[in-house]
């Protein structure tokens, strides 16, 4: 299912966004199911006060077409973005989810250091 932006809070300092475009592959579908795996072994408690929230986005859809440039997407991924004050003040397009999809340990510790850098940045 695609989540909108509507669970974006005031207390929200990071979106997971994971862009997919169309069918997806027995590949594809390992991505956001790792990624969620990392957010919900390793961010539990940032999902469910709002901090962190993951939004699945297909790019195929018009209204949606917009990420593409603004996130220089090429492909289905994984963009962090950090928010302050319910502001983007940057983001991350994490294309190595690629090199690492059939290394899930690897894959995990590659999101949850990734999370934990941008959750990290402005405390």
């Amino acid at each position: 299912a695609t989540a909108s932006a509507a669970g974006i809070t005031p207390a929200t300092r990071l979106v997971v966004y994971y862009f997919s475009e169309g069918k997806e592959c027995a590949t594809c579908e390992q991505i956001p199911l790792l990624a969620r795996t990392a957010l919900e072994t390793h961010f539990a408690d940032e999902i469910a006060s709002g901090t962190i929230v993951w939004c699945a986005i297909d790019v195929d859809e018009a209204r949606n077409g917009h990420y593409i440039d603004e996130y220089g997407i090429y492909t289905k991924s994984i963009v962090l973005s950090r928010l302050e004050n319910g502001k983007q003040t940057r983001w991350k397009n994490h294309d190595r989810v690629w090199d690492l999809v059939y290394d899930k340990p690897a894959f995990i510790e590659y999101v949850r250091k990734e999370v934990r850098a941008n959750l990290d940045a402005a405390a």
